[in-house]
């Protein structure tokens, strides 16, 4: 099937959405490093009408400055899969983007601002969609792998991030299934290092983080775990002082 003309801008951003899952049109401005946000909605709206992209925006009194959100559709998830950047099975995940929930997207929107925080010539930032193909760590629900790069020291990361609405049960099996492959090794047929990757959580509040706390001196003390919370987060960035090892 011949599909739509496309510049390569706008494939690029197609695969920038691929690997965030959703962005909004700040985000997607800012990871093209453009100056002019009218070309971008007029690359974004070209998308849309073409059926490479999906839009997300709530013409709301009193909300109109939310900035519309990106998700893959039809003929993206087409133009993906004919270029070999993902399989039928992942695909089929993408097929339903236009229905999930307002804390999903935010979720993913959530983690794209982490990333535009990193200063990429120290980090390497690998998103949930490119770590899918990994069965070793399915069960983690990782959201990112971070690699950090200083001075000859390489230090790695696995990221997740919990939402007011992830439970306690949640919280523990994913404990558990980090416990669980730190102690099988598997790891290290997917992270090259002989050092597991500190994990890091963010918790959407203290009184989850508390609870995390509790639930890691049950099942593990001695698992090393650093725990924050979104508001830290977005008050003084990823890279700060905020992270409350346990």
């Amino acid at each position: 099937m011949q599909l739509p003309h496309s510049t390569n801008k706008q494939k690029q951003i197609i695969q920038l959405i691929l690997q965030f899952r959703y962005l909004n049109s700040k985000q997607i401005q800012k990871l093209l490093n453009h100056k002019d946000p009218k070309t971008i909605n007029t690359w974004l709206k070209d998308l849309t009408n073409n059926k490479y992209l999906g839009r997300d925006y709530t013409k709301t009194f009193g909300l109109n400055h939310i900035p519309a959100i990106y998700y893959l559709t039809v003929n993206g998830i087409r133009y993906l899969k004919k270029e070999g950047l993902i399989n039928s099975e992942y695909a089929k995940r993408l097929y339903g983007d236009k229905d999930k929930s307002d804390t999903f997207k935010n979720h993913h929107i959530f983690l794209a601002n982490i990333f535009l925080q990193l200063n990429l010539s120290i980090y390497t930032y690998v998103s949930q969609s490119q770590l899918w193909e990994y069965e070793e760590l399915k069960n983690l629900k990782i959201d990112a792998y971070i690699k950090k790069s200083t001075k000859g020291l390489t230090k790695r990361y696995f990221l997740n991030l919990f939402d007011k609405y992830s439970s306690n049960y949640l919280m523990e099996y994913v404990l558990k299934q980090y416990i669980k492959l730190h102690h099988s090794n598997k790891w290290k047929e997917v992270i090259n290092s002989k050092y597991f990757p500190e994990v890091l959580f963010i918790l959407p509040n203290t009184q989850k983080l508390s609870i995390t706390r509790s639930l890691i001196k049950k099942l593990h003390p001695s698992f090393k775990i650093s725990l924050t919370t979104e508001k830290q987060l977005e008050t003084k960035g990823f890279t700060s002082d905020i992270w409350d090892g346990c």
